[in-house]
């Protein structure tokens, strides 16, 4: 803030600064009109611009300064809020100090020979900590946003206010909900034990009761929804959750079911008698799957002429028999009857007719077809001889001979005797079969020949292995000091 302050009596000191400082002195009812328009409170600073490295910004403070009376000439202190230059000052720092810039020059020595003080000059600048401990710093200073952030900021709350138009439901009830309807928000906090947020129904009449739905965790991973209605869960309380409809062209309300909060439930029933109080209207009552009992002392569910039901005080039943004492038992079962060591119930001549054979018991059984012979898979059914001479015949394949090795050599232990080099005897699959099928080998010695005296130097072998890469077996076989190619006999078994 600039200003010139021509009130002072004795002569005032026209000169060329004085006229720099006019073009500024008397901008007062402009800013007073600016600052009523952003609707400033004197009590309270504001940022209007924010200040840069390489342009000052703006504030808005109160300070106090000097005003002359025009009449007496004598000086008075005003508290106005002021639009003073914010300097950079280097940073952004969070407190802004006050400086008079004209502290110390802004004095003019007057006609009547005394320096009064003409030129002002505020401004503020960042500081962490004030040049001046006698400089007023301010903190907190409040925002003022631009026309077009505000503009913006309108927009965004008209867009705001169309969307909660078109979400909010009305109280009477004139436009439906199409979204899900979301009771209050998940307390992870609560511990179980602890009822969540609750939906209220408010009473009528004078009635007060309260009614409402809410969760309740009584346990990890366990939920209830509770439903809570009045406030007499005693005997004999009327106080109930209903089930009902209308009538076309007839009562607006029917009746259908209770649960009351006494503990009594009535079907039909508006005011139940028994815990369970069922009105069938001539209808019969159905139970579907429901669980078998163990068979011993039931007594039979009977049913007065009021319609209770209670159970008979006597046994319906004859006592199991034993092999003392008649009574009754159960048949057994063909799983029974093929092997269990159940004593209790009776076998017919039928199911032991049918009682299969099994390693550890006697019995009947199929025999196996051809196919079922092949397959291997059932093991309830019985081969003969012949069966099985055909089977083998069919399935498997043994293969035998003999052969002389090739390449002949002799050598340390250690390395002739993996050498598929050397001494090697290749054997191929059958005719149809594979090296895939192979199931089993068996390679043996025929013939070795050994070179010198037979002693604790010599070492022979006899090996064999798949390649899959040629399809076929190879065997290699010899001695450490031979004199000439060995030869061995072989088995193989192939399956299909």
């Amino acid at each position: 803030m600039k200003r010139v302050n021509f009130g002072h009596k004795g002569g005032f000191p026209l000169e060329q600064e004085t006229l720099i400082h006019l073009q500024r002195a008397y901008a007062d009812d402009m800013l007073e009109a600016l600052l009523g328009q952003w609707g400033i409170d004197p009590n309270q600073n504001y940022l209007v611009k924010e200040a840069s490295n390489s342009e000052d910004g703006w504030i808005v403070t109160t300070i106090p300064r000097e005003e002359i009376n025009a009449q007496t000439g004598n000086a008075f202190t005003v508290t106005k809020p002021e639009l003073l230059r914010l300097k950079f000052n280097g940073a952004k720092r969070p407190n802004v100090e006050i400086l008079d810039l004209r502290k110390n020059t802004g004095s003019l020595e007057y006609a009547d020979g005394q320096p009064k003080r003409v030129y002002e000059e505020w401004v503020g600048q960042y500081v962490t900590t004030p040049s001046d401990p006698t400089n007023t710093v301010i903190t907190g200073l409040v925002t003022l946003k631009t026309i077009i952030a505000l503009s913006t900021d309108i927009a965004n709350i008209n867009a705001e206010i169309n969307d909660v138009k078109q979400d909010y439901l009305p109280r009477n009830g004139s436009r439906p909900m199409t979204g899900n309807l979301v009771l209050g928000e998940n307390q992870p906090t609560l511990v179980p034990g602890q009822e969540g947020n609750r939906l209220y129904f408010r009473g009528t009449f004078s009635n007060t009761d309260e009614v409402y739905m809410s969760k309740f965790t009584p346990a990890s991973d366990v939920t209830e929804l509770r439903l809570k209605v009045g406030d007499n869960a005693q005997f004999s309380s009327r106080d109930a959750f209903t089930i009902g409809g209308s009538v076309s062209g007839g009562a607006s309300w029917l009746e259908r079911f209770r649960v009351q909060t006494d503990g009594r439930v009535g079907i039909g029933v508006t005011s139940p008698a028994r815990n369970l109080d069922v009105d069938a209207a001539n209808s019969f009552l159905r139970f579907r799957n429901l669980p078998q009992v163990t068979v011993n002392q039931e007594r039979a569910l009977v049913i007065n002429t009021s319609g209770d039901v209670g159970m008979s005080r006597d046994s319906i039943l004859t006592p199991n028999a034993t092999e003392t004492v008649r009574g009754k038992a159960e048949i057994a079962t063909q799983t029974e009857t093929n092997g269990s060591t159940d004593n209790t119930r009776f076998i017919t001549p039928r199911k032991l007719h049918n009682r299969t054979a099994t390693t550890a018991r006697r019995g009947i059984a199929e025999l196996a077809d051809f196919n079922e012979a092949i397959a291997g898979t059932d093991n309830t059914k019985i081969m003969t001889a012949r069966r099985v001479r055909d089977f083998m015949n069919s399935n498997y394949r043994f293969a035998s001979g003999s052969a002389t090795v090739r390449f002949s050599s002799g050598g340390p232990a250690n390395t002739i005797a993996i050498d598929y080099t050397k001494n090697l005897v290749e054997v191929r699959p059958p005719t149809g079969y594979t090296i895939f099928n192979l199931v089993a080998f068996l390679p043996s010695i025929q013939t070795i020949d050994f070179a010198g005296d037979v002693d604790g130097n010599d070492s022979f072998f006899c090996r064999w292995r798949r390649n899959y890469t040629k399809g076929l077996v190879e065997v290699i076989c010899n001695n450490t000091e031979n004199r000439a190619p060995a030869r061995i006999n072989y088995l193989g078994i192939w399956k299909k």
